[in-house]
């Protein structure tokens, strides 16, 4: 309240998630797909079935561990040839529905 920060857009998206463990540490994988957004005006708690597509037919996928990257992931990134990169579920959907962005302030 005190920031005047209000919901712009909201995101719903499929995501599968396996949680295990290495060397005694939690570690989770997760791909996120058939992303959509749209603009909201107040808190929003229900999936987006219409809207923008926001991660088309890219697939996100987190890796979330303690320490050192597993092995595990290490061989799971070379079989999938996956490329790094930093992505953002409300960037790609500010982008996708045309939120008027100004440095890190949304206005709308």
């Amino acid at each position: 309240a005190a920031r005047r920060l209000r919901p712009v857009c909201t995101v719903t998206y499929d995501r599968v998630a396996y949680l295990g463990k290495d060397q005694g540490n939690p570690i989770r994988l997760t791909f996120d797909r058939r992303a959509f957004g749209r603009r909201v005006n107040e808190p929003l708690i229900q999936m987006v079935t219409q809207g923008k597509p926001v991660i088309n037919d890219d697939v996100i996928v987190e890796f979330k561990f303690l320490g050192t990257m597993p092995v595990l992931f290490k061989d799971v990134i070379e079989e999938l040839k996956l490329i790094p990169r930093s992505g953002s579920k409300y960037r790609r959907c500010a982008d996708a529905i045309q939120l008027p962005v100004a440095g890190n302030i949304v206005h709308g």
